[in-house]
């Protein structure tokens, strides 16, 4: 009875041993082999694609935006779009802009001594003569293009020289008109209010391209000098298309308007 007591004992130990060992909270998982091991608490995803929890949801993943992903890193560039540059005086004190002062109005100019200096030098000489412009007056008028005139004083000596040839335009094929066969290239592509030197010379008589297309039937011809310098003054040099005037092989104003120059 003792021994079968005694046995009865050993077993019921043995079974509780095994119970404490096999159960738990949780906290581990058994490998194949039998052995403990811990769970990873950190890890967003299980092997099989589920979360920690073993649930089986995707886990999403929050994203960073980059601040920097729709910064403009070009170089701004001038509102009127385009870039400024100052024009050379070649240490002269030279007019930056006249006015023609003409009975339909005043007509303002902005001169350019980058494309013709000896142009801009012979506008200094009229203005330092004191002498009235007697024979300064617009001709010509042909629509919608070419408003011709001249700007000469008797006691100053007329410019000859023409402009230079730009950069740009240099080695480019240049065809001659009839009138000029000689002729070469001297100036830009003239566009709307620019002024010129007329018949491919360098003065006296001039002409304001008022085309509403760049001029490149007049190729690199003619001596620019000038621009006209606001949309008033161009308002001017339109309204005196409507005057009257003659046509024959050349359009005239049948009454040249006489105007006198000054500067700022």
């Amino acid at each position: 009875v003792i021994s079968l007591c005694m046995l009865m004992a050993f077993y019921l130990h043995s079974n509780s041993g095994t119970a404490s060992t096999s159960s738990g909270a949780g906290t581990g998982a058994v490998n194949n082999n039998g052995s403990m091991t811990k769970k990873n608490s950190q890890s967003i995803r299980g092997s099989n694609g589920s979360d920690g929890s073993g649930s089986g949801g995707s886990v999403g993943t929050k994203i960073i935006p980059d601040t920097n992903a729709h910064v403009n890193k070009s170089a701004q560039v001038n509102p009127g779009g385009s870039a400024t540059k100052d024009i050379p005086s070649k240490g002269e004190n030279l007019p930056k802009s006249i006015t023609l002062k003409t009975t339909e109005g005043d007509i303002v100019i902005n001169l350019r001594p980058d494309l013709s200096l000896p142009s801009v030098q012979y506008i200094q000489r009229l203005l330092d003569d004191p002498s009235p412009c007697t024979n300064c007056r617009f001709y010509r008028a042909e629509k919608p293009g070419i408003l011709q005139g001249i700007l000469v004083k008797k006691n100053v000596k007329p410019n000859k020289i023409l402009g230079e040839c730009p950069e740009e335009m240099k080695g480019k094929k240049h065809d001659c008109p009839p009138h000029d066969p000689n002729c070469g290239c001297h100036g830009p592509i003239m566009k709307k209010g620019m002024i010129a030197w007329a018949a491919g010379k360098g003065g006296p008589d001039f002409f304001i391209d008022s085309y509403e297309r760049p001029a490149k039937w007049w190729n690199t011809d003619h001596t620019v000098f000038g621009e006209v310098a606001d949309d008033e003054s161009m308002g001017v040099v339109m309204s005196m298309y409507q005057l009257p005037a003659t046509k024959k092989s050349l359009t005239m104003l049948d009454v040249p308007v006489h105007f006198e120059i000054s500067s700022p």
